[in-house]
């Protein structure tokens, strides 16, 4: 059993500057006439939590409101002798800076403006070249193997060296740069295997526990340093004021899969290795305390069985009973077998005698060795037709064997609205493989490939 564990916690306050994945807003806000407003208050209030951020303009009416958890927003901006402007429906993405200038209108505070948000047409705050998969595309997509990171296959410029299943650690490039080169950042916490000191991504979540993925391909900011090929981001679910969870189960089955074209056939039909792979999870979040603490939990295992088949070299009939007299080289000579008990120096060298007819005697063979003999398999089909580049020719021993992996992945996240503008947020991530090879043989006296169980812990706190 090969075992990884990986726990990453992250708490993050907003104040705090670090390779931030929250969005924020900000823009200007003007009169009818488009002077400044001195001391406007902007309160951006996530619909999902309730949870609101609240900025004041400055003496040129600029404002920003920071550290937003990617998600719909509703803001409001009110300012004495003026209407309360409202805008509802404001998505928000990953590291996203969205531009809100607000013009206000002379009236009662008690009176308001209310505007519906449209998606921005143009980033205008960046130069960043970005692509984002939003909640949707990562639940519906048809991923791979359904891994993540199998996201890449849809961003322009991404080369996928290998896709990825199991437990295999992604390798692709981005943008011409080198592969295992870019830089992973999990809810603002690095994903990079520093034990390597490589761009390697070493925990890639649950499909059912992403929120968004943004690819920043090129032209990103300074805050996401240490790469040369592409900043990857992923956002994972987090609780709100309403329980939502889900539980799913994805099949693949040898029953309802067709042969392939080469595959090999059995008794004039084609046959179908065998085939159980089960991918099941769960997850569940909802408040702790309404508007105040929320949680996020997540379970996914992965159970696969494959079948193949192992070809062994085993003797031959003639062998076991001390027959040599077939077994020949690559050349085609028959290769002689000496008696040991002849062994003698002549003119300073050992040399022997070679058994009659390259047959050792039955009285000769050692009745352990016989024994042990009874636990080796029996040959199941014949030697090669021509003469093999080894030393013996035994006769090929096939079999079926089957190879389980099942990775499990943990994922939990608690979040709690502090005073008014700090969040604290702690996410944790632990994933642990099983690998299990069955053994070959049908005695375990001579299996070289048993089941084995290696433990490998590995933990990163960052």
């Amino acid at each position: 059993m090969t075992q990884r564990i990986v726990l990453a916690l992250v708490l993050s306050a907003a104040a705090a500057l670090a390779q931030s994945q929250q969005a924020s807003i900000s823009g200007e806000v003007t009169d009818s006439t488009g002077a400044a407003l001195v001391g406007a208050r902007v309160t951006a209030t996530n619909t999902a939590t309730n949870v609101a951020t609240t900025a004041v303009s400055n003496e040129a009416g600029a404002y920003l409101v920071s550290n937003l958890e990617i998600g719909e927003y509703t803001v409001t901006v009110d300012h004495d002798g003026f209407r309360r402007y409202r805008e509802v429906g404001i998505a928000l993405n990953t590291a996203e800076s969205f531009g809100l200038n607000v013009k206000m209108e002379l009236g009662a505070v008690s009176e308001s403006v209310t505007v519906s948000a449209s998606a921005a047409a143009l980033d205008d705050k960046t130069s960043v070249i970005t692509q984002t998969f939003e909640p949707a595309e990562v639940a519906d997509l048809p991923l791979g193997d359904r891994r993540t990171m199998n996201l890449i296959n849809l961003v322009a410029g991404a080369v996928l060296v290998n896709p990825v299943s199991g437990s295999d650690k992604p390798n692709f490039s981005l943008a011409g740069g080198r592969s295992q080169s870019q830089m992973a950042w999990i809810d603002g916490g690095n994903d990079q295997n520093i034990r390597l000191g490589l761009g390697q991504i070493v925990v890639d979540p649950p499909v059912e526990t992403i929120q968004e993925v943004k690819i920043l391909s090129n032209t990103y900011s300074a805050e996401y340093g240490a790469t040369s090929g592409g900043v990857i981001l992923e956002t994972t679910k987090s609780g709100t004021n309403a329980f939502h969870g889900s539980a799913y189960e994805f099949l693949r089955n040898d029953m309802l899969d067709a042969p392939g074209f080469f595959a090999p056939v059995v008794n004039g039909a084609k046959t179908i290795p065998k085939l159980r792979y089960n991918i099941y999870g769960a997850t569940v979040g909802g408040p702790v305390r309404r508007n105040r603490t929320f949680f996020f939990f997540g379970y996914e295992g992965r159970r696969l069985g494959v079948g193949s088949t192992t070809i062994l070299t085993v003797p031959t009939l003639p062998q076991r009973s001390g027959d040599f007299s077939q077994t020949k080289s690559a050349a085609g000579a028959v290769i002689a077998i000496y008696d040991p008990a002849t062994t003698q120096l002549v003119a300073g060298k050992n040399t022997r005698t070679q058994f009659p007819g390259n047959v050792i005697p039955q009285s000769r063979l050692d009745p352990v060795a016989m024994k042990a003999l009874n636990y080796w398999p029996l040959p199941d089909r014949a030697p090669p037709a021509s003469p093999a580049p080894i030393i013996f020719r035994p006769t090929a021993l096939s079999g079926p064997t089957a190879v389980t992996t099942p990775p499990r992945s943990i994922t939990c996240s608690a979040t709690r609205t502090g005073s008014p503008g700090v969040i604290f947020t702690a996410r944790t991530f632990l994933t642990s493989t099983d690998l299990m090879v069955p053994a070959i043989l049908p005695t375990p006296l001579w299996n070289t490939r048993n089941t084995t169980r290696t433990s490998t812990p590995t933990r990163s706190m960052f």
